[in-house]
């Protein structure tokens, strides 16, 4: 079985680059060498292959998606007014910005 997945790890990790096994072993592989870069990306393997028989579904990556970048603040009142609210600031600059 260990051998099965060492071969499975060696084969997400050539052609599925960016996969959640593949980034484990990457990662490791940097860091302590290619070799136990592939033990870790079996052993991530060996826990998916679990799952899907413990919980007897499907696997579905749960990665979640990246979340865009938060959006800058375009007007200052809006920031203020949470600063205000969130806060309980009391500043004559916040205050007048509120004011406009």
């Amino acid at each position: 079985m260990q051998t099965l997945l060492v071969e499975l790890s060696w084969t997400h990790r050539r052609f599925e680059k960016r996969g959640g096994v593949a980034r484990i072993a990457n990662r490791v592989s940097r860091r302590r060498g290619r070799s136990k870069g592939n033990i870790a990306g079996a052993h991530k393997l060996l826990k998916i292959v679990y799952a899907i028989l413990k919980r007897g579904t499907p696997f579905t990556s749960d990665a979640p998606e990246r979340p865009a970048a938060v959006p800058r603040l375009q007007d200052s009142r809006v920031a203020a007014t949470r600063c205000v609210r969130g806060i309980a600031l009391e500043s004559t600059a916040a205050n007048r910005l509120l004011a406009h």
